[in-house]
C-alpha cells in the first residue's frame, strides 16, 4: 500500500506536465496575436482610408486626419492584444499537445484527474484515486515525448490575405489624387494699381470670406488686416488685428516700417482699404493677413499728390489762368455774402471752391463738376421768391394799414419803405412795452384792431391771388383740351401740323403757370408772411381777450344777489386773464419780429444772389468750357499770340507804315499785311477731313467766325492823337497803367486805376448783352492784370 506522502510527490511530478502546456500556450498566444492583429489591420486600413480622403477633401482638419491614422494604428495593436489574451485552457492545450505528440490524451488526463484530486482530497474511493495516480505518473514519463513545435506551430493568420489585400487597396487608392476645387483665399491683384495716399483702392481675389461664403457678401475675420510694405518685414500684433485696425496696431507697424490700412470692406471676392497717409511714396506692396497668418501680398505702387497718374480718367484739367480767374469769381460771391451777411451764399462759394480744389487734385469729371455745380446752386435757390416785388408790395399795404395808428406808425413805414430790420426792431419794441406794462387799455385796443384790420386785409388780397392763379390753370388746361379736340379733327397735314404748334405752345404755357404755381407754394418769404400775419391776427386776439365770466357777454352787470366780495373775486379773475392775454400777445409779437427776420433773410438772400447772378454766370460757362483729360478743349477764338489785329490797327490810326503776321492755334492759317491807309490780306483755310467724335462726348471744335464781324461805323470819324499835360494832380491814367506794366501791378496809383476800370467792365457786363465768349476772355484779362496778382511782368 502506498504511503500518504506518495500522492503529494507524485503531484509535484507534474511540473513536467505543466511545462510542456505553459511552452505550447505561450506559443498559442503569439499566434493569437498574430491574428488578431490581422483581423484588425482590416479595420483599420478601411478607417486609413477614409481618413486620408476626408483631409484631401478638407471635411477635416489635417491635424485631426493625423490623430485619426494614430487611431488606425492603435487598432491593429488593440486587436494583437485581444488575440494574444483569449482565454486557453490547460486541459486543451494539453490535449492539443496530446494529439500531435501520440500520447494517447496522457497530459490532458493527467490535468484532469489532478483537478479532481484537489477537488475530493478526502473522498472518493481509494482503489480509484490510486488508479488515477497511476495514470498521472505514467504521464509524467510521457511529458518528454510531447512535440510542442508540432502542437503550436506557427502559421499565416487566416485573415492575412484579406488583410493584405485591404492594405493594397488602401494604398493605392490614397496615391490617387483628387480633384477637388480650391478653397484656399487667394489675391489677385489691386485696382487700381498705383494710386496716391488717402485713395481708396480694393484687393481682389478669389474665397477672402472662406470657400463656401457669397463672394458679394461681407464678413469679417479674426485678424483681418491689411498694411502697406514689404511682405517679409514683420510686423507687431498682425494676428491680433479685426476689422477696422486698431490706432495700437496702426502704430506699432509705423514703427517697423509697414502702415497698416484702414479696411472699409472685406467681402469674399475683394478688400476695400484707403492706403494711409504714412505710407511710403513709390513701389511697394499690399500684404494681407487674416486667421492668424499671412494670405499673400499684390504690388502696389503709393504716388506723390501731384503726380498725374494719380488723376483719374476723364477729369478736369485746370490751367493756371483758368484755376485763377474761377478762383477770382469765387472770392467775389464770397466777398458779397460776407458784406450782405448771406450764409447760404457763403455756403455756395464755399461749395464752388471745393469743387474747383477737386478738379485741381484731378478728382473730379467734367459731368460730375457740372452735375454738382447745378445741385449748388439748386441748393442756393431753394425757396427763392419767383415775384419779389409782390411781396413787397404786400409789405407795404400792411405798413399802410398800421401807419394810421400812432402806436405801429413807425413800424408801417418801416414796411412801406421795406425796410425789415427796422420793423423787426419797431415789433420787439412794441412786445417790451407789453411786457412792461406800459400801454393803456385804449391803446392795446388800437394796436388789436390795427393788427386785426392789416391781417385780413392780406387774407383777402392773398385768397383772390391764389383764386387768380387757379382760374388762369384751369383756363389753360381748358384751352389745351379745346387744341386737342381741334388737331384730332383736322382734316389736312397743314391743319394738323398748324394745330400741334398751337397744342404745344399751350403745354409750355402750361406748365410755366404751374411751375410759378409751385414756385409760389414752396416760397420761403410767402410762408414767413403769411405766418406773420396769422400771428398779427392772433396777437391782437389776445389783446381782445378779457375773459368773461361764466354765461356772461362783454358788457354785461353781475347777476343781483351777488356779494362784493364775489364781485370782486370775478374782476380780480378778470384782470388775472388779461394779464395773461397780454403776456401772450407779446410772446405773439415776438414772434412776428422773428418771422420778419427770416423775410428780410431771404430776401438779403435774393438780392444778393441777384447782385452776383455776373459771376454765377461766368463760373457756370467758365465750368462748361473747362477742358478734360486728353483732351485739348475749347481754343481761344482771339488765337494765341495773335498781334497782327492790333499792329494793324495801330498802323492805320498812327497813318504809318506796319505789319503783321500771326498764326492762330485753328484749323486753318490767316496771313494778314497792311500798309498806310490801305492793307492787303489773303487767307488761306486749312483742310478737314477727320470723321466727327462720338456723339456722347464734349466738343473741342468752335466757330471760326465766333467773336462775329466787327462792327459798323456809322458817320464820319476822325482818329486823333492828344497829348496829356503834366500838371500838379499826378501821373494821368496812361501813365500808371504803362509804369504797372513794366513795374508791376502792386503800386497804389494803380490800385485805385484798376478798381475804376474794374467798376466800368461790371456795369458793362451787367447791363449789356456781352457774348459769352467775350465774358470769358475780358473777366480773364481782368483777373490776370488785377492788383498783386502773379502775372506780373519780369525784369
Amino acid at each position: 500500500m502506498t504511503s500518504p506522502a506518495a500522492p503529494a510527490i507524485e503531484t509535484a511530478n507534474l511540473g513536467r506536465v505543466r511545462g510542456v502546456v505553459a511552452s505550447a500556450r505561450r506559443r498559442l498566444r503569439v499566434q493569437g496575436a498574430f491574428e488578431g492583429a490581422t483581423t484588425a489591420s482590416i479595420l483599420a486600413s478601411a478607417s486609413a482610408l477614409t481618413t486620408v480622403f476626408a483631409v484631401r477633401s478638407e471635411a477635416i482638419a489635417p491635424g485631426t486626419g493625423i490623430g485619426l491614422l494614430a487611431a488606425c494604428g492603435s487598432v491593429i495593436a488593440v486587436g494583437a492584444v485581444l488575440g494574444a489574451t483569449r482565454k486557453l485552457d490547460d486541459e486543451e492545450v494539453a490535449r492539443k499537445v496530446d494529439r500531435a505528440s501520440g500520447l494517447a490524451d496522457r497530459l490532458s488526463t493527467a490535468i484532469a484527474f489532478e483537478r479532481m484530486l484537489d477537488a475530493n482530497k478526502d473522498a472518493g474511493d481509494p482503489e480509484t484515486m490510486e488508479m488515477m495516480r497511476a495514470a498521472m505518473r505514467d504521464a509524467v514519463r510521457a511529458a518528454p515525448r510531447a512535440n510542442v513545435l508540432a502542437a503550436a506551430p506557427f502559421r499565416k493568420p487566416r485573415d492575412l490575405p484579406i488583410a493584405l489585400g485591404f492594405a493594397a487597396v488602401a494604398i493605392i487608392a490614397a496615391g490617387v489624387g483628387i480633384v477637388q476645387p480650391e478653397r484656399d483665399p487667394r489675391l489677385v491683384g489691386a485696382v487700381p494699381t498705383m494710386a496716391k495716399r488717402g485713395a481708396e483702392v480694393s484687393i481682389t481675389g478669389m474665397r477672402l470670406c472662406g470657400p463656401d461664403a457669397t463672394p458679394t457678401a461681407s464678413c469679417a475675420l479674426e485678424g483681418a488686416m491689411v498694411y502697406v510694405g514689404d511682405e517679409k518685414a514683420p510686423i507687431h500684433g498682425a494676428t491680433a488685428g479685426t476689422l477696422g485696425t486698431s490706432y495700437a496696431l496702426i502704430a506699432a507697424a509705423a514703427a517697423n516700417g509697414p502702415v497698416a490700412a484702414s479696411v472699409l470692406d472685406w467681402t469674399g471676392e475683394s478688400i476695400t482699404v484707403v492706403i494711409p497717409q504714412g505710407a511710403a511714396i513709390g513701389k511697394t506692396q499690399l500684404v494681407v493677413w487674416a486667421r492668424g497668418k499671412q494670405w499673400g501680398a499684390v504690388p502696389f505702387e503709393v504716388l506723390r499728390d501731384d503726380d498725374p497718374r494719380a488723376m483719374k480718367d476723364n477729369t478736369v484739367v485746370l490751367d493756371e489762368d483758368d484755376e485763377a480767374y474761377l478762383r477770382d469769381l469765387v472770392a467775389r460771391v464770397r466777398d458779397q455774402a460776407k458784406k450782405d451777411e448771406v450764409k447760404a451764399l457763403d455756403e455756395y462759394a464755399a461749395k464752388i471752391e471745393a469743387l474747383i480744389d477737386q478738379a485741381e487734385q484731378g478728382q473730379i469729371t467734367k459731368e460730375e463738376l457740372l452735375a454738382r455745380m447745378k445741385e449748388a446752386e439748386e441748393a442756393l435757390s431753394q425757396g427763392n421768391e419767383p415775384d419779389p416785388e409782390q411781396i413787397e408790395k404786400d409789405l407795404a399795404e400792411t405798413g399802410e394799414e398800421l401807419a394810421r395808428n400812432e402806436l405801429t406808425k413807425e413800424l408801417g413805414k418801416a414796411l412801406e419803405q421795406n425796410d425789415l430790420e427796422k420793423a423787426k426792431q419797431d415789433l420787439e419794441k412794441l412786445a417790451e412795452k407789453l411786457d412792461k406794462g406800459e400801454l393803456t387799455e385804449k391803446q392795446k385796443q388800437d394796436l388789436a384792431k390795427a393788427m386785426e384790420q392789416a391781417a385780413r386785409q392780406f387774407e383777402k388780397k392773398q385768397e383772390e391771388r391764389e383764386d387768380k392763379q387757379e382760374q388762369q390753370v384751369a383756363k389753360a388746361e381748358e384751352q389745351l383740351r379745346k387744341l386737342e379736340k381741334e388737331r384730332d379733327k383736322a382734316r389736312t397735314e397743314a391743319e394738323k401740323q398748324e394745330a400741334e404748334r398751337r397744342l404745344e405752345k399751350q403745354k409750355r404755357e402750361l406748365a410755366e403757370l404751374k411751375k410759378q404755381q409751385e414756385q409760389a407754394r414752396q416760397s420761403a418769404q410767402r410762408e414767413s408772411l403769411k405766418r406773420l400775419h396769422k400771428n398779427m391776427e392772433k396777437a391782437a386776439k389776445q389783446l381782445q381777450n378779457k375773459q368773461p365770466q361764466d354765461g356772461q357777454q362783454d358788457g354785461e352787470k353781475p347777476e343781483d344777489g351777488k356779494t362784493g366780495q364775489q364781485q370782486d373775486g370775478q374782476q380780480d379773475g378778470q384782470q388775472d386773464g388779461e394779464q395773461d392775454g397780454q403776456k401772450q400777445a407779446s410772446r405773439t409779437l415776438k414772434d412776428m419780429a422773428e418771422e420778419t427776420g427770416k423775410v428780410d433773410m431771404d430776401q438779403r438772400k435774393q438780392a444778393a444772389q441777384k447782385k452776383v447772378s455776373s459771376q454765377m454766370e461766368d463760373l457756370r460757362e467758365a465750368m462748361r468750357r473747362a477742358k478734360q483729360r486728353g483732351s485739348r478743349g475749347p481754343q481761344n477764338p482771339f488765337g494765341k499770340n495773335n498781334k497782327s489785329g492790333q499792329q494793324k490797327s495801330l498802323a492805320q490810326r498812327g497813318g504809318q507804315k506796319g505789319q503783321g503776321q500771326g498764326q492762330g492755334q485753328g484749323q486753318g492759317q490767316g496771313q494778314g499785311q497792311g500798309q498806310g491807309q490801305q492793307g492787303q490780306g489773303q487767307q488761306n483755310g486749312g483742310q478737314g477731313n477727320q470723321p466727327g467724335g462720338p456723339s456722347n462726348t464734349y466738343g473741342d471744335g468752335h466757330d471760326p467766325n465766333l467773336v462775329g464781324d466787327a462792327t459798323g461805323k456809322s458817320g464820319n470819324t476822325t482818329d486823333e492823337s492828344v497829348s496829356g499835360v503834366h500838371g500838379k494832380k499826378g501821373t494821368s491814367r496812361r501813365e500808371t497803367v504803362l509804369s504797372a506794366a513794366q513795374k508791376g501791378f502792386a503800386s497804389t496809383a494803380y490800385k485805385s486805376v484798376y478798381a475804376d476800370y474794374e467798376k466800368i467792365k461790371e456795369d458793362v457786363m451787367h447791363n449789356e448783352k456781352v457774348p459769352s465768349s467775350y465774358r470769358r476772355y475780358v473777366n480773364k484779362y481782368f483777373t490776370n492784370i488785377k492788383p498783386g496778382s502773379s502775372n506780373e511782368p519780369q525784369d
